[in-house]
């Protein structure tokens, strides 16, 4: 199917570092022992940018099967830098909205039928993400 491949992984959960080792090593010889692997230089470039405060900007995508009703939303709002402060407050305002966004969005609007709600720190950059999936409404009214 494909001439050149890489494999990334990140391993979250219940699993010994050296079953994680392990899975990436079949993983790796499963899918790059058919393939040639991808240079360095050729690797997806990851980036990350601060955005200004107050700043919406939505990206919208094609849905690949045109017959398909469903949509997501994936709301993204960066908090900042991480520190120990900021983190905890992520973490308990997430706590404390999680159950009533599924409620609500889910339950009571039936929006979609995954209703998710995380923190994600990335380059260390702190993040709540809200996803909201499923074929009642458009992207857009989700959104709002």
């Amino acid at each position: 199917l494909y001439s050149q491949g890489f494999v990334e992984c990140y391993i979250h959960g219940n699993m010994l570092q050296q079953e994680a080792v392990q899975l990436v090593q079949e993983l790796e010889a499963d899918f790059l022992g058919k393939v040639q692997v991808l240079p360095s230089t050729q690797l997806p470039e990851r980036r990350m940018i601060k955005l200004p405060k107050g700043t919406l900007h939505v990206k919208a995508y094609e849905q690949p099967n045109a017959e398909s009703p469903n949509s997501a939303v994936l709301l993204y709002l960066q908090v900042g830098t991480s520190d120990l402060r900021k983190n905890q407050l992520c973490d308990l305002f997430v706590s404390m909205v999680e159950s009533v966004l599924y409620t609500q969005l889910r339950t009571v609007e039936q929006l979609g039928y995954v209703v998710s709600t995380s923190v994600m720190v990335e380059e260390n950059l702190y993040s709540i993400v809200i996803i909201v999936q499923g074929s009642a409404k458009p992207p857009l009214y989700m959104l709002a």
